[in-house]
Order: C-alpha cells, then sequence, then structure tokens
C-alpha cells in the first residue's frame, strides 16, 4: 500500500497538459495586464490634458470668431510658476525621505537574512541626493551671480 508521501510525490510528478499550461500562461498574464493598465491609465491623464488644451483653444477661436474680447484668463498659463532651484530642493528632500523609509521598512521586513533587499531604497535615496546637489550648486549660482551684479 502507498504510503501517503508516495502518493502525494506521484501526483506532483504528474504532467498534466492543463496545469502546465495554466501555470506558464498566468504569469505572462498579469505582466501584461499589469502593463496595459498603466498604459491605459497613462494614455488616460495624456487624452484629459489633450482634451483641456483644445476645449480652451476652441472657445478663443469662438471669441475671436464672434468679434468678443478675449478673456485674459483664458490667455493666461495656469501651471504652477516655482523655480527649478525649489522644484529640485522638493523633489530631493521627497526622493530622500522616499527612499530612507523604503530602506529602513525593507530592512525591518526582511530581518536578519544576508540578502539585501532593503537597498533597493537606496535608488531614491541617491536621485534625491542628486537633486539636492543640483539645488545646491544652482542656488550658489544664483548667489555668485546676484553678488556680481
Amino acid at each position: 500500500m502507498l504510503a501517503l508521501s508516495q502518493l502525494m510525490s506521484l501526483t506532483a510528478n504528474a504532467t498534466d497538459p492543463v496545469s502546465a499550461t495554466a501555470e506558464a500562461i498566468i504569469p505572462i498574464f498579469s505582466i501584461g495586464i499589469t502593463f496595459t493598465m498603466t498604459a491605459v491609465i497613462v494614455a488616460s491623464a495624456l487624452y484629459a490634458s489633450y482634451r483641456k488644451q483644445r476645449l480652451k483653444y476652441d472657445a478663443i477661436r469662438f471669441a475671436i470668431e464672434k468679434g468678443v474680447a478675449v478673456p485674459e484668463d483664458l490667455l493666461r498659463d495656469h501651471r504652477p510658476t516655482t523655480s527649478q532651484p525649489t522644484r529640485d530642493l522638493r523633489r530631493g528632500l521627497v526622493l530622500v525621505g522616499l527612499g530612507a523609509g523604503l530602506a529602513l521598512f525593507l530592512r525591518i521586513l526582511d530581518g536578519t537574512s544576508a540578502n539585501g533587499v532593503w537597498s533597493v531604497g537606496f535608488v531614491p535615496l541617491l536621485l534625491g541626493a542628486g537633486f539636492l546637489v543640483t539645488w545646491f550648486m544652482t542656488r550658489s549660482e544664483g548667489i555668485a551671480s546676484s553678488a556680481r551684479e
């Protein structure tokens, strides 16, 4: 009579074509869905921006066709006006914080194993450090140029 472990090893080694196909298709399908959803989200955001600009330009065109003065608000760019050094500082601080938090989280989650998954946090941390260096360099140039004037 077969023992339970022998029976399980026989069923585990069985080559069922349906389960083998499912094992191959599921990872491919999930990766495909992930990239497809990402592409749909990006395309939707780009289309929404395009549609907003198109409506704005249509309103300007209709106002000109009717001979009505175009409102100044339609002609003004409504994007936030932050200087490049300020953006570099903000991005740098956010990425350094994100990288440090991710590294700490993964280190605590990983425990004492030696695989070093926690080092993934260094990617955003070093990107943030690069932004901070850029902010410091452009800030120093701005101070030097204003002192010369």
